[in-house]
């Protein structure tokens, strides 16, 4: 029924004219904001199983939410669909951050086998903190060292949002479809470099940073305030539990 539903969005969207279809042919296609639009493909992503492999994926010591969701889109390949380009699933530049930056959950509504597009990805390369779309030398790498995953329909594959993957061409004569969700660290939350400017009076100052080059730099000296405000409350909550 998902699988039926995506398919129906997507048409939909082609005739409205709003698709965002891509790629030689515009043989590939995604539907985003599943989460708004269908409550079935909610209730696909949100269950015990997602949330507790992403609680233990984004698990630090901190007071607040520790992710969210940053995206839930359907993924569509035709049949003739190209090969993507190699790529990690977030746009920071080199040296990636060494803690989780996005976790990626991925539903298949389709049998995921090497003809018709399957994912192909490089095990470990999420240890390399290495954005691979910024030097050609590195796909030509990843291509020599590449799997292709191999599933059923209705699995759902999970990988860090740092590895190096891309989806392979649609050689088979039937359409390719799986729901793509990302969750993402919290301190890439834009919502959070906001309120922290504003908290400690420097968003007036803003004109002199440039938030999306520096990201990494803030989002780590957030990781780190957020993890000392963390211990400061713990070790309050044990100074008060001794005086009663």
């Amino acid at each position: 029924l998902a699988r039926e539903r995506a398919l129906e969005h997507a048409k939909d969207e082609i005739a409205r004219v709003v698709a965002h279809q891509y790629g030689r042919g515009c043989h590939l296609q995604r539907v985003y904001g599943l989460a708004l639009i269908d409550e079935i493909f909610l209730n696909l992503l949100i269950n015990q199983i997602s949330i507790g492999i992403a609680d233990q994926f984004f698990k630090r010591d901190t007071i607040h939410e520790s992710y969210f969701l940053s995206s839930y889109q359907a993924n569509i390949l035709s049949a003739g669909a190209e090969s993507q380009r190699w790529h990690v699933d977030t746009a920071l530049p080199s040296p990636l951050p060494q803690w989780p930056v996005r976790l990626n959950y991925n539903i298949l509504l389709d049998d995921f086998t090497s003809m018709n597009g399957s994912t192909k990805l490089v095990p470990g390369s999420h240890h390399l903190n290495t954005n691979i779309a910024e030097r050609e030398v590195f796909s030509a790498i990843a291509e020599k060292s590449a799997l292709q995953i191999e599933a059923s329909r209705g699995s759902v594959i999970c990988w860090d949002g740092r590895l190096w993957h891309k989806s392979d061409s649609n050689k088979s004569d039937k359409s390719r479809a799986a729901l793509l969700a990302c969750f993402s660290s919290s301190v890439l939350n834009l919502s959070v470099f906001k309120s922290f400017f504003e908290k400690i009076e420097l968003l007036s100052f803003s004109k002199y940073f440039f938030i999306p080059s520096c990201i990494n730099t803030f989002a780590i000296l957030l990781t780190v305030l957020d993890s000392l405000l963390a211990k400061i409350v713990s070790c309050s909550h044990i100074d008060s539990g001794s005086t009663t």
